[in-house]
């Protein structure tokens, strides 16, 4: 394809020289200043300045300096030699636009409090600014009418044509340190492509899932090029043991494929706060080596958090100094790399591709940065030819996995991944053959992701029946789900069955057969109380755990069991709910009944088959206990 037939080819080619620089009166997005400082100068003037004001904040004021640089700072600090800094790139200015002149009217240098007024009743005339919704630094954003915009540092590319750092459009894109460029000439998808190059590097590491990871692995630095420009970012964690080449891959091939260390943010001891103060407003692509678990996770855990709040671009606010609040919006992708993934809920693990490696037995690929790097620059390049079917793609691909059992989270996280991917190998729509096939190969029931995904509900009660509380009998301690049995169902042993009321009493709990007056065959339900100190116990440590004296979060996990009752006709007026109350330990208690039914269908009661055999199926057939 000739330039003259692309004009994505023909706008990144063209020397057009660089856009004017916008009126400031439309740069400023504020009120028309009919109640703020007059400003003394026409819009015409600010166009001839360095500064452009654009606005306040509190005590703040944000300006655009000579190179396009984001200026934050405190009324108090605009001093003279920020001022000197701010029109670097344009010597002499300060002498023509305030003058500091002699006697005899001849300039002997400038006047660094005229500079002040002006700039401050400038920006007071152009209204309070909020730099969180309006500036956006390096990394892929949406423009307006949907269309892709790349901040590459020093120029932005907005849907169809180059802009230089600056005002664009409703949003502030400041000036940053560069990233490569998309690639000049236009790039062909399919099998000789530059997109399947890429994969069969990839490929040369041993994946445990060799048809899937290398392909969800293209598609995560796709999608973290697009960073800003995606409602849902999807993050991958790399696994594997040492030597399986984890380190390589993120330090040497990532890194060089995103575009070197300008391109993103790495650092594998930062923590979440040097993470997002580092990006401030920037949505660059994040790398996170040597995640490892440790005996105190809390930096873990909170990486992971930061993790969830940029999948969907959420806010993260911090207290200052001076009263005065931080906010940061993180809407990087995050690709984080260890030899055992951190432990984690279901909510943070569902935002992850886990991508196995094995360790390598074959060659070490070679690696050539600057060829890495224009693999980078090509992928940017498809990215912007087949940015007009991502939507259509996107939907495809979900509507494929939630075919073969995925929720709406897991076919956002991994829809966003195969999308992304198919943008950069493919320059047509996939068939329904080849959404099929992915859909069979990420059936969610066979995922590593969602092996421990259990509802909140289904984790409550496990961890209830799986508690051992503090009691020996033959130097053997039971878990809860243990002693609930000698409770219910009396099975000659009187002493364990008094020991099974008592350990559940202390812990808040209890069996009790409950239903209609004159009801034969009551259910067997296990009580558990809505507060108290056993319960405290049992609940500590957990999010589950409520305050002392009031009541936990487990209420409303354990009443989603299916069959659990809570509340009762009211004696008074049957018309009426109230809570049901019972005796635990000799105490009137509000409490929730989960059904036994729920912890063993269907009847409610354990298995007759003894517990203590196991058997084994051998090769011959047979099996042998």
């Amino acid at each position: 394809m000739s330039n003259t037939d692309d004009p994505i080819a023909a706008a990144i080619n063209g020397a057009a020289p660089p856009p004017p620089r916008p009126q400031a009166a439309q740069a400023a997005g504020g009120h028309d200043g009919a109640d703020a400082p007059e400003d003394k100068r026409d819009a015409g003037w600010w166009d001839q300045c360095p500064i452009t004001p654009l606005g306040i904040s509190g005590t703040k004021c944000y300006f655009l300096d000579g190179m396009q640089q984001l200026i934050e700072v405190p009324a108090e600090k605009l001093s003279r030699l920020l001022i000197m800094h701010m029109c670097a790139s344009h010597p002499g200015f300060l002498r023509e636009a305030w003058p500091k002149c002699d006697e005899k009217g001849n300039v002997k240098g400038w006047a660094p409090e005229l500079a002040q007024e002006e700039l401050f009743a400038a920006c007071a005339a152009r209204g309070v600014w909020n730099p969180q919704t309006r500036v956006r630094g390096r990394g892929g954003w949406l423009g307006p009418n949907g269309e892709l915009v790349m901040h590459l540092g020093n120029r932005i590319w907005f849907g169809d044509r180059w802009e230089r750092p600056g005002w664009i459009e409703g949003h502030v894109y400041p000036a940053g340190a560069p990233i490569p460029p998309p690639a000049r000439q236009f790039v062909a998808g399919g099998q000789g492509g530059a997109g399947n190059g890429l994969l069969s590097l990839l490929k040369c590491w041993t994946w445990r899932r060799p048809s899937v990871d290398p392909v969800l692995l293209l598609g995560w630095m796709a999608s973290a090029m697009l960073g800003g420009a995606l409602r849902w970012r999807p993050m991958i964690w790399i696994t594997g043991d040492r030597g399986s080449g984890k380190s390589t891959l993120m330090d040497e091939v990532l890194r060089a494929v995103l575009g070197g260390e300008d391109a993103v943010c790495a650092a594998p001891d930062a923590t979440p706060a040097a993470i997002y103060q580092t990006l401030k407003y920037d949505s660059r692509p994040v790398l996170l080596d040597e995640m490892e678990a440790s005996d105190d996770n809390r930096r873990g855990d909170a990486m992971v958090k930061l993790v969830r709040i940029a999948s969907s671009g959420g806010w993260l606010r911090r207290g200052g100094d001076g009263g005065q609040a931080a906010e940061y919006q993180i809407r990087s992708g995050f690709a984080l790399s260890s030899i055992n993934v951190l432990s984690m809920t279901p909510q943070d693990r569902s935002r992850l591709a886990i991508l196995e490696l094995e360790k390598s037995t074959g060659t070490k690929p070679k690696l050539v940065p600057a060829e890495l790097m224009a693999a980078g620059q090509a992928m940017r390049r498809r990215l912007l030819d087949q940015w007009h079917r991502w939507e259509d793609t996107l939907a495809a691909y979900r509507a494929a996995l939630t075919e073969y059992g995925h929720d709406q989270r897991s076919a956002d996280q991994f829809g966003a991944l195969l999308a992304a991917a198919d943008l950069v190998l493919h320059d047509t729509p996939p068939s329904s053959e080849e959404l099929d096939e992915w859909g069979r190969r990420l059936r969610a029931s066979s995922l590593a992701e969602k092996d421990d995904e259990v509802a909140d509900h289904e984790a409550c009660l496990h961890h209830v029946l799986s508690f051992l509380p503090d009691v020996h009998r033959n130097d053997i301690k039971r878990p809860i789900g243990a002693w609930i049995p000698y409770a219910a169902w009396p099975q000659g042993v009187a002493d364990k069955e008094l020991d099974a009321i008592h350990v559940l009493a202390a812990l808040g709990m209890r069996v009790v057969c409950y239903g209609s007056r004159g009801q034969k065959d009551l259910p067997q339900y296990l009580a558990v109380c809505n507060s108290g100190a056993g319960i405290d116990r049992l609940f500590a440590g957990t999010h589950w755990r409520g305050r002392p004296g009031g009541a936990g979060a487990h209420i409303q996990a354990l009443r989603r069991i299916p069959g659990a009752l809570h509340t009762r006709p009211a004696a008074s007026d049957p018309g009426k709910q109230e809570g049901i109350v019972i005796k635990v330990g000799g105490v009137n208690k509000r409490v929730t009944l989960v059904p036994l039914a729920a912890i063993w269908p269907p009847d409610g009661r354990p298995s007759s088959v003894d517990s203590r055999a196991i058997y084994v199926e051998k090769a011959g057939g047979s099996d042998e206990p």
